[in-house]
């Protein structure tokens, strides 16, 4: 299937299904490869298919395949996001940690990176992972730690809603939250010492 792309050195992927008769039916929302990947498949009998003839079954094909295509790329982003964010791990008494503001990280995507470093770091090390993501309705977070570390992540969520004025909560291993504020370089410097102290 042809596939025409934008903005392929953003992470965030929009991918844009055309509607009969007109592939280019998105031509004023390419402009948002300027801050996402944006795919275009070509679907059969329309722009560069047009040579074959629509088929229910195989469209469906083609199109889980680059559906699976985009899942491999997005977990392959993932894993090198986690290799970077380990990499930048500050090291306090008994664990380290990670704090990293995002632009437009879904809650999802706060969960699939966090989870993701869990994973990748379980049984090696001690680690808290603290991220934000700004969006245009304030900011989300999401903590997680591997298992020994002595800080609960809801102890860590209240400090961090303390902060930010936000709601949020969850368990001992994991929490979650959101702020209508935007987290600042000052909100983080906080939660740095916070940390530093919390892991003694």
């Amino acid at each position: 299937m042809y596939t025409e792309e934008y903005g392929k050195e953003n992470e965030k992927i929009i991918v844009m299904l055309h509607g009969g008769n007109f592939v280019h039916s998105f031509s004023k929302q390419y402009v948002l490869g300027e801050k996402y990947h944006i795919i275009v498949p070509h679907l059969m009998g329309y722009g560069n298919e047009t040579a074959k003839t629509f088929d229910t079954e195989k469209q469906i094909a083609e199109l889980s395949a680059c559906k699976q295509e985009i899942k491999t790329k997005a977990n392959l982003l993932s894993e090198l996001l986690s290799e970077k964010l380990i990499s930048e791990a500050v090291r306090a008494d008994t664990a380290e940690y990670i704090i990293k503001c995002f632009e437009g990280f879904t809650s999802s995507d706060l969960k699939a990176v966090t989870d993701r470093i869990i994973a990748d770091n379980e049984g090696k090390r001690q680690l808290v992972v603290l991220l934000f993501s700004v969006t245009p309705s304030g900011t989300d977070y999401r903590m997680a730690a591997t298992s020994g570390v002595k800080l609960p992540m809801r102890e860590l969520c209240s400090a961090v809603n303390g902060i930010l004025a936000g709601k949020g909560g969850g368990s001992p291993a994991f929490a979650q939250g959101k702020s209508a504020r935007t987290v600042t370089d000052e909100d983080i410097a906080s939660l740095r010492g916070y940390l530093a102290s919390a892991l003694r």
